[in-house]
């Protein structure tokens, strides 16, 4: 075999395979070898790449295996001849390659060891990456067994995990609970004679005989409340257990009857009248004895409560009980005390005070009295007052702050909001947006349905500007957070944005003169997001001892389950009041209450001028109408619900019917 170097004076004389002279060109740019010429005289027609290489690299330390040859870029394996039936034509170029080890021909390589190494570290799935914040979020406001939204009632395991009761005792029930959760055992004994059972008086619960032998406590498991060993009652015991039973039950209604029989032989004296026949006719009078049997206390003279300054036998000559006289009620009379008993237990609370006209100056009522009362009296004749014992005088203007609230101190406000909501269960509440755009067309069931999809579509589509809330007791008084003024919460949103989102342009305009900074919402405003989780975690939702008020709360609480839950609003309007029971348990209407008061009709302003309820702030912001709100709730209480509200329906809205199931009476 020849070797010569390929130049300008190389032949280019064609030749083919079966000539006597075979010519090819090979050339290494791994190896830095140029391109060389190679001539085969007389060649062996077996000969294949791999005689080749070896006569090319006959002492090279590289095994051939490492090495191949490339035609024109497309690898030739060893095999290859170089004559006979050989895609190798006269005067081609072979190159000769290194071959690269490692590597699975995707541009990466691997270590020495094990392809199974390579292989695993794609055959486990990597977890993907979540936002610690919506981790977080989602623990406390989610079932950790069904990720579903907890609902009432939430149980909670040994390790702080929350759960729907429903969905943990199904599944433990079911047998179905995940391999995580296999801690959870429950001891329950089946209720089917063959364990006792005992109920507890007090409270009503059922707790059986071994629970109560090995938690040993003086109250309930379930509700907590105390009761004593004879409380428990034993749910079909045996024949000596209920004889002991009889036995208890005789001897608590003997000490009844001794009671009845004492209260009698004592003239009735701190006992309940309700029951008993006064006047000549039945022969008993005011001290319970029957006959001229005088009672031993002292009789009340209307003298003995007069007021400063008056004069004693002026003052007690209005009423009866200084007269001397065997006066006998008449028919009218008689009417006319009843109708005026039915009038005071009507107004209950309300003190009548009647001062007479004396030299001038000023007066202050009796101790008696809840209140120090001062007033000036001039000119001749009697003068009535009018003193409602439970009453709080509406702080004036300078003694209330409403305490507006930005992205920059919503966590301080709602940590104030935390420190309060114990004391001051009753929350006004109002919301401030961008009025109704959408009126959605056809048929519904009834008139209920038909507003209910009117707000759900407006509340869709629409954003939250202002929110008021107004925290009271139960006497209508406003917390002062140490500020030495009654506060309030005003909260200004940021979402809502006048050149991108719809509205409707009069309620804009309207709240923009009533003071609304909608350019500073945008740039200082609270954000919605941020403000649903800190109100989740506030206390004031899911919370059955609170009392929401509201006048026409329809949309106000369409806005609020609409940013709690960050989902849309249900389709149906049992579905809508089924989720407001759930966050918002006890919801007061103001609107609703007094829509059959005929002469209370009208809107909030209206109302509050009838009830004579002074505004602090501007109308159609959030924070004061908020505050109206509260304050014609306590009046409304006092001067048309008889002081209190609970006898009346709560969670109703005024507009949507009553398909709560939350209604309460």
């Amino acid at each position: 075999m020849k070797d010569k170097r390929l130049d300008s004076t190389s032949s280019s004389t064609t030749m083919n395979p079966s000539s006597r002279n075979f010519q090819i060109f090979v050339q290494s740019p791994d190896f830095q070898m140029p391109t060389r010429a190679l001539v085969f005289q007389y060649p062996n027609p077996n000969l294949t790449l791999h005689h080749l290489k070896s006569s090319i690299l006959p002492s090279s330390s590289i095994p051939h295996g490492s090495l191949f040859f490339t035609l024109n870029g497309k690898p030739l394996s060893d095999a290859t001849p170089l004559l006979q039936n050989s895609p190798i034509a006269p005067l081609s170029t072979l190159t000769l390659h290194l071959r690269l080890r490692a590597g699975g021909g995707d541009g990466g390589t691997t270590g020495a060891e094990s392809r199974d190494c390579y292989l695993n570290m794609y055959a486990v799935k990597k977890p993907d990456k979540v936002d610690p914040n919506e981790m977080r979020l989602s623990k406390w406001l989610n079932c950790s067994l069904a990720n579903e939204p907890l609902r009432h009632p939430i149980v909670l395991d040994k390790l702080g995990n929350l759960f729907n009761k429903e969905a943990l005792v199904e599944a433990l029930l079911k047998k179905t609970l995940p391999k995580e959760f296999g801690y959870i055992k429950v001891p329950y004994l089946e209720f089917n004679g063959k364990y006792r059972f005992c109920a507890i008086r007090s409270c009503g619960h059922v707790l059986s005989e071994k629970g109560f032998k090995e938690v040993k406590s003086s109250s309930c498991l379930i509700c907590h409340k105390e009761f004593s060993e004879s409380d428990k009652i034993v749910i079909n015991g045996t024949e000596e257990e209920v004889n002991e039973l009889w036995e208890e039950l005789k001897e608590e209604k003997a000490g009844v009857n001794e009671k009845k029989v004492k209260k009698i032989k004592n003239g009735d004296v701190n006992g309940d009248r309700a029951g008993r026949l006064t006047g000549f006719k039945h022969g008993v009078e005011g001290n319970g004895m029957t006959g001229d049997v005088k009672g031993s206390g002292k009789k009340f003279k209307a003298a003995d409560v007069a007021p400063a300054n008056a004069t004693k036998s002026v003052y007690a000559s209005i009423f009866t009980s200084s007269k001397k006289s065997d006066f006998k009620e008449t028919f009218m009379c008689r009417a006319c005390r009843v109708s005026v008993e039915a009038l005071l237990l009507q107004l209950k609370r309300r003190v009548f005070l009647c001062l007479l006209p004396t030299l001038g100056g000023s007066h202050e009522t009796s101790s008696s009295l809840s209140k120090v009362f001062e007033s000036l009296i001039t000119g001749n004749g009697c003068v009535l007052w009018e003193i409602d014992a439970s009453m709080n005088i509406v702080p004036k203007k300078d003694e209330i702050h409403i305490r507006e609230v930005w992205s920059d101190n919503l966590d301080r406000e709602f940590g104030l909001i935390r420190e309060i909501v114990d004391k001051y269960p009753y929350i006004a509440m109002d919301t401030e947006f961008p009025g109704v755009v959408i009126k959605p067309l056809g048929q519904s069931k009834n008139h209920s349905e038909a507003n209910y999809q009117s707000v759900r579509a407006n509340v869709e589509i629409l954003k939250l500007i202002q929110l008021g809330l107004t925290f009271s007791d139960k006497n209508g008084t406003l917390p002062t957070c140490g500020t030495g003024k009654y506060c309030l919460w005003q909260f200004n949103f940021r979402e809502f944005n006048r050149k991108e989102d719809v509205y409707f342009s009069d309620s804009i305009d309207l709240l923009i003169n009533s003071g609304i900074d909608l350019e500073k919402n945008n740039e200082k405003g609270v954000d919605i997001d941020r403000f649903s989780e800190l109100l989740m975690s506030s206390g004031i939702v899911m919370n059955d001892n609170i009392r929401w008020l509201t006048f026409h709360g329809g949309y106000d609480f369409g806005y609020l389950l609409k940013l709690l839950t960050c989902k849309k609003l249900p389709d149906t309007l049992e579905g809508f009041f089924d989720m407001l029971g759930l966050y918002f348990p006890v919801v007061y209407d103001i609107k609703h209450l007094v829509k059959d008061i005929g002469e209370l009709h009208g809107g909030l302003s209206k109302l509050a001028k009838k009830l004579e309820v002074e505004r602090v702030g501007s109308s159609h912001q959030a924070g004061s109408d908020s505050l109206v709100t509260c304050f014609v709730f306590f009046k409304l209480t006092k001067t048309h619900f008889g002081g209190s509200m609970e006898k009346y329906a709560a969670g109703e809205l005024y507009d949507l019917g009553t398909e709560s199931a939350l209604a309460t009476y």
